[in-house]
């Protein structure tokens, strides 16, 4: 498996192409299917969403990582990847579009963040109290998904509290493809326990496994192949 330092150097070199192929090795050229990707993460899960921007191209589908996190801690980790991914990468802010090759940081501590259908869809930010005590909510992001009826894929990265893991199954009842993040030894637990207490039809997912599996799975190219 890439360990996480060779895959940031790949991305800011233009060396790492989506699914982990490399420009000569014959796999199908990523092409995104249209589904929204929302990830959710702790402090703790910040490497995990790195390591996934990290594995974008140009192509990469639309995207939205939430952070339960310090804003200065999310920007300590993004801010030498904003200007060395092939890929658009910024922070949140209202109307945004929610097209292939965009990815969108929330981590505003003043505002939610959900998803407004349309063509085509668009984030909204939202003043309104913390959900469970969490704001920006993944519950709150996942479940505005899921009543938006758009094709998407939700996961839950590594994280304290249990904020998402609600949202995470009302959209695996609208058929969205969901995952969890297996935490390493010494990582917080308190999210993966409580979706599998749920007992979910999900992907189990250790971090390095991560981005080749939301790549394989919003692969349009890829998936009309097999």
């Amino acid at each position: 498996m890439r360990q996480l330092g060779d895959i940031v150097l790949k991305a800011a070199a233009g060396e790492l192409k989506p699914g982990g192929e490399g420009a000569e090795g014959g796999a199908a050229k990523y092409r995104s299917d249209g589904r929204i990707v929302a990830l959710a993460c702790g402090a703790a899960g910040i490497e995990s969403a790195r390591q996934v921007l990290a594995a974008y191209d140009a192509a990469c589908p639309p995207t939205i990582v939430l952070f339960d996190a310090d804003s200065a801690a999310v920007e300590n980790a993004v801010r030498a990847m904003r200007h060395s991914l092939p890929c658009q990468l910024g922070d949140a802010v209202d109307g945004v579009s929610l097209e292939p090759g965009k990815v969108w940081l929330a981590h505003d501590p003043t505002r939610h963040v959900v998803v407004e259908a349309g063509e085509p869809p668009r984030l909204r930010l939202v003043e309104r109290d913390p959900v469970n005590g969490c704001r920006p909510s993944a519950d709150l992001l996942f479940g505005s998904i899921a009543r938006s009826g758009l094709p998407a894929l939700g996961g839950l990265l590594t994280g304290n509290g249990n904020d998402g893991v609600r949202g995470l199954a009302i959209l695996a009842e609208t058929k969205g493809k969901i995952f969890v993040q297996r935490p390493a030894d010494y990582a917080p637990r308190d999210r993966y326990d409580a979706v599998r207490a749920q007992g979910l039809d999900l992907a189990d997912l250790r971090q390095e496994a991560i981005p080749d599996w939301i790549l394989e799975t919003t692969n349009a190219a890829g998936n009309a192949a097999g």
